[in-house]
């Protein structure tokens, strides 16, 4: 199961979150486990700063954000934190159907097993994304840095200053 669920019911869209997950260390060893798994249909602003979390199982996301309103504001924050992939799984999965501003940075992702990823983004309204000062290792076989599945037109990237040290079997 998930270490913290978080679900807006049906009748909640349109609520807002404010959703703060700092200084915890955390391991997760379930298959398919997410450490922090949110759900939401609304403004959503969520900051997670400082912590060790770690998967040691198959498809384990370490931080799952979700949210499905196409109108409001997703607003993340994703700073000095350290992500621990033993096998295959994410460390940080980030959707959002609106508009979006995001900043990871100053994280370090270590993919110690095969097919981990670091990050993906899925980012169906305009979307803000600032990646800088990250570390990203590929200790295992086969990892992805950073995966967007999609971005909307419009969108701004800024990826500075992110190293990328991957092993000689990865895919990367």
């Amino acid at each position: 199961g998930d270490v913290f669920r978080i679900t807006g019911m049906p009748a909640s869209a349109g609520a807002s979150l404010s959703l703060f997950l700092e200084e915890s260390t955390i391991t997760t060893s379930a298959a398919g486990a997410r450490i922090l798994d949110a759900a939401w249909n609304g403004p959503l602003t969520a900051v997670v700063a400082e912590n060790t979390l770690t998967g040691t199982a198959s498809m384990n996301s370490l931080v799952r954000i979700d949210n499905a309103s196409a109108t409001e504001m997703t607003n993340v924050t994703v700073e000095t934190n350290f992500f621990n992939l033993h096998d295959d799984g994410f460390g940080i999965d980030l959707s959002a159907a609106g508009p979006s501003e995001l900043s990871i940075e100053s994280n370090t992702f270590d993919l110690q097993g095969a097919d981990g990823t670091g990050m993906r983004f899925l980012l169906a309204g305009s979307a803000d994304v600032n990646l800088a000062s990250n570390l990203l290792l590929d200790e295992g076989s086969a990892g992805t840095g950073v995966l967007f599945t999609s971005i909307a037109d419009g969108s701004e990237l800024n990826l500075e200053n992110n190293l990328f040290d991957f092993n000689s079997s990865s895919g990367a």
